[in-house]
C-alpha cells in the first residue's frame, strides 16, 4: 500500500489549477443549471403540446454528463491510466454544451445586452485553454505518457455516452425541424385563396367584411421580437382585430403575453372580468377572456381570445372592443370563428 502511494502520479500545479477551475464550473452548473432544468421540466408538464419526454431526455443527459465529468476528475487525481482520456472527453462535451448555450443566447446578446455572453464566453475560453494545455504540455506528457494511457474503461464509458447523446439529440432536432416545416409561412403567390377569404401565408379565415392588413411587433416569452399579422375592422364604436403568428409553445403564459400586448387604450378604465375560459377542442388549445371598462358612465366590453394549433404551433387571436350595447360577441360566437380558421394551407397551394 505504501509503495502504491509513493508511485501515485500527482498532477502538477498548472494541471491542478485547471482541474480546480473545471471542478468549480461543474459545481456552479449543479447549483444554477439543475434548478433551471427542473423548471423547464415543469414548463413542459403544463405545456399541453410540448412532449415532456424531450425535457426528461435533456435533463438526464445533463445529469449523467455532470456525474461522468466529476468521475473523470477523480480518475485523473487517482493517477488512473485513462484519466487524461476521460478528462478530454469531459472537456470536449462540455465545450459543445457551452457553444450550444451561446447559440441559444445569441438573440438576447444581439437585441438586449452583450453581458449575456460573458459567462458562457469565459467557460468557453477556459475549456479551450484546458484542452490545448492537455495536448501541448510537456509535463502532462511526462507524467502521463501516451504509451501508458489506456482507452478503457473510462474511454469506452464516454464513447457510449457520446453515441447515446448524438442519437437522442438527433431525434429531437429531427422533430423540431419537422415542426418548423409545418409552421413555415407560405408565399401568398403560391396560394389559391378563395373569394371572401384572407390569408397571410400562415392561416386562412373567411369573412364578408373588408379587413385592412398590417403588421405588428410583439415580444415572446423569451423577450424576443416577433412580427405578427394584423387584420383590422373598425367602425365608429367597434374595433375588431384578427392576429396571426407562430408560438413555440401554447402555455397560458404565452396567451397572457399576447393579451397584455393587445390591451385597449382605455385600460385605465378597467372595471372587471366578465368571462374567463380555456378549453381544448380537437387537440387545439383555446383561451377566451372578456373584460368590462367604464368611462364617462359608458360601458365598454373587450373580448380577447386565442386558438393555438397543436400541429403547427401557429396561433390566431381575435380581439373585439366597443360600446357594450354594440359588442354582442358571446362565447359560442367567438369559438365558432376560431374553429373556422384554417391553419393547414396545403390544400390551397397552387399546382406547379
Amino acid at each position: 500500500m505504501e509503495e502504491e502511494m509513493n508511485n501515485r502520479k500527482v498532477p502538477g500545479f498548472v494541471l491542478s489549477t485547471f482541474l480546480f477551475l473545471f471542478f468549480y464550473l461543474l459545481i456552479r452548473t449543479v447549483y444554477q443549471d439543475l434548478p433551471r432544468m427542473y423548471y423547464d421540466m415543469m414548463d413542459a408538464t403544463v405545456a399541453e403540446d410540448e412532449p415532456i419526454i424531450f425535457s426528461l431526455i435533456l435533463a438526464c443527459l445533463d445529469i449523467v454528463m455532470l456525474c461522468l465529468s466529476f468521475w473523470s476528475i477523480i480518475r485523473l487525481l487517482k493517477g488512473k491510466p485513462d484519466g487524461i482520456t476521460c478528462v478530454r472527453w469531459a472537456l470536449g462535451l462540455n465545450l459543445i454544451v457551452v457553444l450550444f448555450q451561446l447559440i441559444q443566447l445569441l438573440g438576447k446578446i444581439i437585441y438586449l445586452h452583450w453581458m449575456y455572453a460573458l459567462s458562457p464566453a469565459l467557460q468557453l475560453l477556459l475549456t479551450i485553454t484546458f484542452l490545448f494545455y492537455l495536448g501541448k504540455s510537456k509535463s502532462v506528457k511526462q507524467l502521463y505518457p501516451k504509451s501508458e494511457r489506456k482507452f478503457s474503461p473510462g474511454g469506452w464509458v464516454w464513447l457510449l455516452f457520446f453515441i447515446l447523446s448524438v442519437f437522442s439529440i438527433s431525434y429531437m432536432l429531427y422533430t423540431n425541424i419537422e415542426m418548423e416545416n409545418k409552421s413555415k409561412k407560405h408565399e401568398l403567390s403560391s396560394l389559391s385563396i378563395p373569394s371572401n377569404s384572407y390569408s397571410d401565408g400562415l392561416l386562412l379565415f373567411e369573412s364578408t367584411s373588408k379587413w385592412s392588413h398590417s403588421t405588428k411587433e410583439i415580444m415572446d416569452m423569451e423577450d424576443m421580437p416577433q412580427d405578427v399579422t394584423l387584420w383590422e375592422l373598425a367602425s365608429d364604436s367597434i374595433c375588431e382585430l384578427v392576429m396571426s403568428g407562430v408560438s413555440p409553445k401554447r402555455r397560458h403564459s404565452d396567451y397572457m403575453s399576447i393579451l397584455l400586448q393587445s390591451l385597449p387604450e382605455e385600460q385605465k378604465y378597467f372595471s372587471g372580468e366578465v368571462i374567463a375560459c380555456d378549453t381544448i377542442i380537437n387537440d387545439d388549445q383555446y383561451y377566451l377572456d372578456q373584460y368590462q371598462y367604464v368611462a364617462d358612465s359608458i360601458s365598454y366590453l373587450w373580448t380577447f381570445s386565442v386558438r393555438f394549433d397543436a400541429e403547427t404551433h401557429k396561433f390566431c387571436a381575435l380581439s373585439k372592443y366597443g360600446i357594450q350595447r354594440d359588442e354582442r360577441m358571446d362565447k359560442d360566437e367567438v369559438l365558432s370563428f376560431l374553429k373556422s380558421v384554417v391553419f393547414d394551407l396545403t390544400p390551397f397551394i397552387k399546382e406547379q
